[in-house]
């Protein structure tokens, strides 16, 4: 009979699993826009900052780098922070390289995103945020079809730019997944940290007061009508520096979720609360289960989501001819490939000895 602890124990899973699964789909039913014509439009880089230091710079620098028409892309950094960011912003706008927007009360994001808006003349715009730097040919890609919202590939990527390969395909893997979920539902979607929008989107709608004004932002641009596409440029964004910043990034995340959830009826946004409340419900039957030793239901979660997660890399890869996503799932997924193995070894041991290994081990400390 299952009890109450097998249960909970695999309840984290069913969300996440059914997340996976919706995102293949999303992205098997996705459609391709049409190209674009061979020409060099005019484009408009917002780079949103506060307190980013040089990685502003480095940011904008990267900008620059483009293999693009310099005569044809103007820079506004928006934002505030520190002396050190002021100091950096003004050193741009100096050598030329950015015009500078200072928001000397931090009114956040959204607010720095439609004040720098109103100065755009051109019929493209791109944001981005001051922790990333973008990949040399990304203007090029994001302007290959001919859509009204363009969003790029999120990549990790540490400060002296040496991918770490967990990180990486991590996010990679999260991002795709996040993709097929919003193409399944026609909802919003992370796109703040690097995105192509056309003017003409930018004049009916404005970013929201939200702490996911980008998702917000890409929901309305879907109930309006306006393409979406995702094209496959790089954009690489610093992990945050600390246990403090992890956790600020985390609960602005939850909280911008369940402020959202029911305002927008957006069904990727519920799925995704779905997960974390599942998740943190079953942390203690997880924790019971490998305390006792019965690692058996523990294992099995953790094969059936690395199996899903392979299928998921599979079918993008299929759809897209990304051989680098048919590596992205088991890479991504080591640590919980790492454990169940280990799970799995616990339950031979067991096998072999008769008795709750974890249980015994422990034990032995008292």
């Amino acid at each position: 009979m299952i009890s109450l602890v097998d249960m909970l124990s695999v309840l984290w899973a069913v969300p996440l699993l059914s997340m996976m699964l919706v995102g293949g789909v999303g992205l098997l039913k996705r459609k391709l826009p049409p190209r674009r014509k061979k020409d060099d439009p005019k484009i408009c880089f917002i780079v949103a900052t506060w307190n980013e230091g040089v990685r502003t710079s480095k940011c904008v620098e990267s900008v620059l780098a483009q293999n693009y028409p310099r005569g044809l892309v103007r820079i506004i950094v928006v934002g505030g922070g520190g002396r050190k960011t002021i100091s950096v912003c003004k050193k741009l706008v100096a050598e030329k390289k950015a015009e500078f927007i200072w928001e000397k009360e931090r009114k956040g994001k959204w607010h720095a995103l439609n004040t720098a808006i109103g100065r755009v003349k051109e019929n493209y715009v791109a944001f981005t945020d001051a922790d990333c730097v973008l990949e040399k040919n990304w203007v090029r890609k994001m302007l290959e079809y001919d859509a009204d919202v363009v969003v790029s590939d999120l990549y990790s990527t540490t400060e002296n730019s040496a991918d770490t390969t967990l990180g990486t395909y991590g996010q990679y893997l999260r991002s795709h997944i996040n993709e097929g979920v919003a193409e399944f539902f026609a909802v919003g979607d992370f796109m703040g940290v690097g995105s192509l929008v056309k003017k003409r989107v930018l004049d009916k709608i404005k970013f929201r007061k939200s702490l996911m004004e980008d998702w917000v932002f890409l929901n309305q641009s879907r109930k309006n009508g306006f393409s979406v596409y995702y094209s496959g440029a790089k954009t690489y964004q610093h992990p945050a520096a600390s246990a403090s910043d992890v956790r600020k990034v985390v609960v602005r995340v939850m909280k911008g979720f369940l402020e959202e959830a029911f305002v927008l009826r957006d069904l990727s946004v519920i799925m995704y609360v779905a997960i974390a409340l599942a998740g943190l419900a079953s942390l203690p039957a997880l924790a019971y289960r490998l305390f006792v030793g019965d690692a058996m239901m523990v294992a099995v979660d953790l094969l059936v989501l690395g199996i899903f997660a392979l299928i998921f890399s599979c079918i993008f890869s299929l759809r897209y001819r990304d051989t680098k996503m048919v590596f992205a799932g088991p890479v991504a997924l080591f640590p919980l490939v790492l454990v169940s193995s280990l799970a799995l070894a616990e339950i031979a041991v067991r096998a072999l000895v008769k008795k709750p290994v974890v249980w015994e081990i422990y034990k032995k400390k008292l």
